[in-house]
């Protein structure tokens, strides 16, 4: 296989800049050595605005802007699904790819996809991300009884069964599968991490990115991340209040970022005899980000006691904290807990804030050096998350999958 051979990249919500670059990054390497198009939309789900896309093209990847029309609504969001859903069946049956990768979100557009790649012969590689329809019965409150449930879990299996190969970016995913479909059926599956951006490597690598003063004289407890059901902001919070109350009152607590349930985060803070000591703050860019992950004494984080989790999650915001060096204390139930096996900080059971603020005063008052920390999630990026080693097992799939054509 060469670059003669025409590889599609489905990209519904990953776009080359952007807060989700993901599919554009793998897209990009596998261009070094095939012909690449990467369909993705102008308009970008996460900030619900246009961006300029235009001179993202290179050579071998050839950028496809599938127009979509703007939305601020679920109904519009679905319209814009299924507008950018006939673009990509357009380009499978005319152009017929080789091979198109596809994400597990939204479900029914890989689920069209499949099938129009039935029609042209190509190899499909499912890239599970997110769990769908389970993770929306947990976390969004679809009824499993429903018929919308019903009809995506069949799409599900019908995936599974007719891919060619599955890449998960969930650890344990591979259990979730052999759940649904009979062993003879099962395609191969591969775990393979997302990958930690290279502007975030390179920010973390800035001689300019501060260190805390040593003169500050009350402790910096640091949230940075989104403000939905699957952040367990709550949690953080409840535990923000008990370490004020009990460890602490001088301390600070810092939330930073946006979402749908921020407002309701702010009033129940409210409600604490301590509120004066949790700070509420707008959404920052990563390079700011990082800038103020170096400055906190210990970096939260929190997921709800779902089952969905078994399986493994996606928490982003870890790679910032990864590259600010200092320690994480992290509240959830999770199939491998790479935060204490590799001495970045200490976790807690999911949703109990009294052991999350005792992980947080055990960090602050017997600190790990924070060259230690740094260096132990260095090592982390090097050895698991780096550009580089990803897109590296990536293409080798990508060669096993062409191969067997």
């Amino acid at each position: 296989m060469s670059l003669l051979t025409d590889i599609l990249v489905v990209s519904p919500y990953d776009t080359p800049i952007g807060p989700s670059t993901r599919s554009y990054d793998i897209a990009t390497y596998l261009a070094a050595k095939y012909k690449v198009n990467f369909l993705c939309s102008n308009f970008c789900h996460f900030t619900r605005s246009y961006i300029d896309i235009s001179s993202f093209s290179k050579s071998n990847l050839k950028l496809h802007v599938c127009l979509v029309t703007p939305y601020k609504t679920q109904l519009g969001r679905y319209i814009s699904s299924i507008v950018y859903l006939v673009q990509i069946i357009f380009h499978i049956l005319f152009r017929k790819p080789s091979l198109v990768i596809t994400p597990s979100v939204p479900l029914y557009l890989s689920f069209f996809i499949v099938i129009a790649c039935k029609f042209t012969s190509a190899s499909t590689i499912f890239e599970i991300r997110d769990i769908w329809p389970l993770s929306l019965s947990q976390l969004s409150n679809l009824s499993t009884k429903s018929f919308l449930y019903r009809i995506l879990d069949c799409m599900e299996k019908f995936i599974y069964t007719h891919c060619t190969h599955i890449v998960s970016s969930l650890s344990h995913a591979h259990l979730h599968v052999a759940s649904c479909i009979p062993p003879n059926l099962l395609p191969p599956i591969t775990f393979i991490p997302n990958p930690i951006s290279q502007k975030l490597l390179d920010y973390s690598l800035q001689k300019s990115v501060p260190n805390k003063s040593q003169s500050s004289d009350f402790n910096q407890i640091v949230y940075i991340g989104g403000f939905g059901i699957v952040h367990d902001v709550h949690t953080l919070l409840h535990a923000s209040s008990y370490y004020l109350q009990h460890f602490d009152p001088t301390a600070q607590f810092h939330f930073y970022g946006n979402g749908e349930k921020k407002q309701e985060i702010i009033n129940l803070s409210h409600s604490f005899p301590s509120s004066e000591g949790i700070i509420f703050h707008d959404f920052i860019p990563k390079s700011e980000a990082l800038k103020v992950a170096c400055q906190a004494d210990v970096l939260i984080a929190a997921i709800p006691n779902r089952s969905i989790f078994d399986y493994g999650i996606n928490l982003n915001k870890i790679y910032l904290y990864l590259c600010a060096g200092k320690p994480i204390a992290f509240a959830g139930n999770i199939p491998y807990d790479f935060i204490s096996e590799y001495l970045l900080g200490k976790t807690s059971p999911a949703e109990d804030h009294i052991l999350l603020a005792e992980s947080i005063h055990s960090l602050i008052v017997d600190p790990i050096p924070r060259q230690c920390l740094l260096n132990s999630g260095q090592n982390y990026i090097n050895l698991n998350l780096s550009p580089s080693i990803i897109c590296d097992r990536y293409l080798n799939i990508v060669d096993s999958v062409l191969e067997k054509k």
